[in-house]
């Protein structure tokens, strides 16, 4: 028996929760009307009774006031009725229309004929499918008997309340990024239902004016604003990280905030393109290169170079070089015109964790350079360079953000111990070219002529004198303008033109045989090698008689022997 009532106060338990939920979000639209009296804001014409209202004439009917149908949805009218005076089918019949516009349209709903003299609720109307704000209800009967009639109760308007709200989409904007003087915006698209008050859009924040929004309010009509979009711009004035809130708010609606975040950087400089000389005697030569837009000075470096530099082309990429590690990496072709450094192919970086690890180095080296370049590439795509001296722990080098979308050659010095390196590629969009890295051994050095680096050059030449024809120079050039400095020009390679003394030979006499430069040498002469663009290849010291140099090119080559030059076809 005591299992029994338990059950039975769980089965009750269970219809009384279904039935709250069934409720959940109701509300009355207007209070619900219990009596004759004290309901001022109805309209009643002809109307009697002292605990509930009877309708008995024709002229008998009360009206509500107006309703707000728009704050709610399913709407519903219930309420109790009676018979009154006596039953008669005719005058027993209750009326009910409703009107949109305040009440000078009506359209009946239908009637409600109750079945005793007691007060008991009829079948509900369904107003749901009615909407605006001047929403009326009302109660009437034929009345052609003024003793017999209705009598109704308990008039309740119930829908479920509909809240103001805004909606935003995305509902997070990603960071922007800008360089100075520039913009960059992003699109929300906002929208209300509901409103009481129109949407305002304010900035706010540490850096809000480094930021602007179009527009800053929006009308609600009817208490709604169609979608619409709402242009969020990152306009820096100084470099930096900079951030701001966003707020749409309106009345009785939880504001909607954004976090707005922006980094800014000044708009670098394209590197120069460095050109060939073709003027150029025994003592000097005029160093020429192509303009760069936004620069408004150039930097000349002339130097003469020592000792030993081996460089890697990637020429079987995507395959690994001996020793080398390749993690996801493909190609470009030769078809991919400006994506490699000398020649094609290159190595490429297209996804994130992308790899390439070199070989052990026997011996530290003094510096390491390579050419890259990205391919639609954005803020957020970086290459890390990593270095390491014993194969476990690997140092940051560089993260290289944002990434040059011209092909720039990156040179590093600062490599401490390390005898390997590493690069991964993190992308945020595009890919990465990779080409021509270059290992510089422990006696390489580079040595400035005097006077140089020459600066504040504001035009593209440069004439470069007091040099002698002994030494091979080289040079490249930087742009700059107040605020920023290119990436290094291309390296352009120079053989001052020799004495014309009879005993001196023009031509070093060099030629190809099954991947190796021959020719002859005395003892401890400087031997150089440089492919048709100027990037030296090899840098040695000659043996006496002859000489056999492999170099891993192909094409036509220069070959610099003390200051004999010639050319062979490998």
């Amino acid at each position: 028996m005591r299992k029994f009532t338990f059950l039975k106060m769980m089965l009750l338990a269970v219809v009384m929760l279904a039935g709250s939920m069934g409720v959940m979000g109701q509300a009355n639209i207007i209070p619900v009307r219990t009596d004759v009296s004290g309901f001022t804001t109805w309209s009643d014409t002809d109307v009697a009774g002292t605990t509930y209202i009877q309708l008995l004439k024709a002229t008998s009917v009360t009206i509500t006031p107006t309703m707000n149908f728009d704050n709610y949805t399913d709407e519903t009218l219930n309420f109790k009725a009676r018979t009154f005076g006596g039953t008669n089918a005719t005058e027993n019949e209750l009326f009910v229309a409703i009107s949109i516009d305040n009440g000078l349209n009506w359209t009946d709903l239908g009637s409600r004929t109750p079945a005793s003299s007691t007060l008991t609720a009829v079948e509900a109307f369904n107003l749901s499918s009615y909407s605006g704000t001047q929403v009326k209800v009302k109660f009437y009967v034929k009345g052609t008997n003024a003793s017999i009639g209705v009598g109704i109760d308990d008039i309740t308007f119930s829908g479920n309340t509909t809240s103001p709200s805004i909606t935003a989409t995305p509902t997070t904007l990603t960071s922007f990024f800008a360089y100075v003087g520039k913009t960059s915006s992003k699109t929300l698209s906002v929208s209300g239902a509901n409103l009481t008050a129109d949407i305002q859009i304010v900035l706010g924040g540490t850096n809000s004016t480094q930021f602007s929004v179009i527009p800053t309010s929006l009308t609600q009509t009817g208490g709604t604003v169609s979608a619409t979009d709402v242009i969020v711009t990152y306009q820096p004035t100084e470099t930096g990280s900079h951030t701001a809130t966003l707020t749409l708010s309106s009345a009785g609606v939880t504001d909607v905030v954004y976090t707005l975040n922006g980094t800014s950087n000044f708009e670098p400089l394209a590197a120069p393109v460095a050109n060939e000389v073709t003027e150029k005697s025994q003592t000097g030569f005029t160093a020429t290169w192509e303009a760069v837009t936004n620069a408004t000075e150039y930097e000349l470096n002339v130097y003469t170079k020592a000792g030993t530099a081996t460089g890697e082309p990637f020429d079987a990429a995507p395959t690994a070089p001996t020793d080398w590690q390749f993690t996801g990496i493909s190609s470009y072709t030769s078809s991919s015109t400006g994506y490699y450094g000398l020649t094609a192919p290159s190595v490429k970086f297209d996804t994130s964790n992308d790899m390439i690890v070199t070989p052990v180095y026997n011996s530290i080296p003094s510096k390491i350079s390579f050419w890259y370049r990205g391919a639609s590439t954005d803020a957020t795509s970086a290459l890390l360079v990593e270095g390491t001296a014993n194969g476990t722990t690997w140092t940051s080098i560089d993260n290289i953000n944002p990434l040059s979308t011209s092909g720039v050659v990156k040179e590093y010095s600062n490599i401490a111990n390390y005898n390997q390196f590493r690069f991964t590629y993190t992308k945020g969009a595009g890919n990465l070219a990779f080409d021509d890295f270059t290992v510089y051994s422990s006696d390489y050095a580079i040595t400035p002529i005097t006077n140089s680096p020459f600066t504040g050059i504001t035009g593209t030449s440069q004439a470069v004198t007091g040099l002698s024809n002994a030494y091979t120079y080289y040079y490249t050039v930087v742009a700059k303008n107040t605020n920023v400095t290119s990436p290094v020009s291309n390296e352009i390679v120079v053989a001052l033109t020799p004495t014309g003394l009879t005993s001196t030979r023009i031509d070093a006499q060099a030629r190809a045989y099954r991947g190796k430069v021959l020719f002859e040498a005395a003892a401890g002469e400087s031997v150089e090698i440089y492919n048709t663009i100027g990037q030296k290849l090899v840098s040695t010291t000659a043996v006496d008689g002859l000489n056999e140099v492999p170099v891993n090119a192909a094409g036509v080559l220069v070959v610099k022997v003390s200051n004999r030059v010639s050319k062979v076809i490998l």
